[in-house]
């Protein structure tokens, strides 16, 4: 039996050197691609966040979790 449990993570990138690089054009291009992200897999993004020298992500995913029986199976 395959069991699928929702998991929460949470990403944080700094920007190397702690620059203040994260405008408005990057944060629409970051959501476009977050948005490819979630149409190719199962991840669901609750969250994005930019300041001006880290991005922030609270992702939402389904995984699939063998039941104890399968795993003595294998």
């Amino acid at each position: 039996m395959i069991t699928k449990v929702c998991c929460y993570i949470i990403f944080v990138f700094p920007i190397k050197y702690r620059r203040d690089v994260l405008i408005n054009d990057v944060y629409t291009t970051l959501k476009k691609i977050c948005q490819e992200i979630e149409n190719r897999y199962e991840i669901h993004f609750l969250e994005i966040g930019l300041d001006d020298n880290h991005s922030h992500f609270l992702i939402q995913s389904v995984t699939m979790v063998f039941s104890k029986e399968n795993i003595e199976y294998c």
